[in-house]
């Protein structure tokens, strides 16, 4: 499925993918070998988030825009300020970097801190996918800010670009929120790839053939090149 989705990357229309399975499965290699291999002709954007549970409101986005605002042409950076302002230095200060003129984010209580981020972040990422196709890469996305996640998809629906989640399962009923958002990203034609263990007979196989191998070097090197 992974390589299906490499192949159509390069649409016209949002595409997304989550990897699912356990911790320590291989989410994030598969992830990196997924993006690694993506053709770059024509050219692609590839931003990366990493969600963690002390950040809830604005994940993935932080990872996600300042890797936009480091790399977009200044004009897209200049075009978007007029647009939105400056409310994505909220949680973006780099573009403050990049646009020096950009004005101050508006001062606000929290919900309409949100909805402005929020819509400042979906201008931004569509006109990064204008320029060229854009492709996300979501990791520990369990954690994601899940209404921003539904945001951001509802806002490059139709912009050549490809949602990629790395999602820990914990082999537990996802909560409301959670299957509310694979719903809409499933209504989108999310392809859902799992990642499985090895069951017993499999790990059996898989250690008489490292013991067998005297070319794999010692045990300690052999598991961490399993790692």
């Amino acid at each position: 499925l992974v390589v299906e989705e490499r192949g159509k990357v390069h649409g016209s229309t949002l595409r997304a993918g989550v990897i699912e399975g356990e911790s320590g499965i291989g989410k994030t290699s598969r992830v990196a070998d997924f993006v690694a291999a993506i053709p770059d002709d024509p050219p692609v954007t590839v931003a990366y988030g990493r969600c963690d549970p002390a950040d809830a409101p604005f994940q993935p986005l932080r990872g996600i825009l300042a890797e936009c605002v480091a790399h977009a042409p200044a004009d897209l950076l200049a075009e978007h300020v007029a647009r939105q302002g400056g409310e994505l230095i909220a949680i973006c200060p780099q573009l403050a970097v990049r646009i020096p003129t950009a004005p101050e984010p508006t001062g606000s209580d929290d919900l309409t801190r949100r909805h402005l981020v929020s819509e400042a972040a979906a201008d931004l990422l569509r006109r990064v996918a204008e320029r060229a196709t854009l492709v996300l890469v979501v990791a520990d996305a369990q954690w994601a800010a899940l209404a921003m996640l539904r945001h951001v998809s509802r806002a490059l629906a139709r912009s050549p670009a490809l949602l990629l989640l790395a999602r820990r399962d914990p082999g537990e009923p996802p909560s409301e929120a959670l299957r509310g958002t694979l719903a809409e990203l499933d209504r989108l034609g999310a392809r859902r790839m799992p990642l499985g263990g090895f069951d017993a007979g499999e790990l059996e196989q898989l250690a008489e053939t490292i013991v067998a191998d005297e070319r794999l070097g010692p045990a300690s090197s052999r598991v961490d090149a399993l790692a």
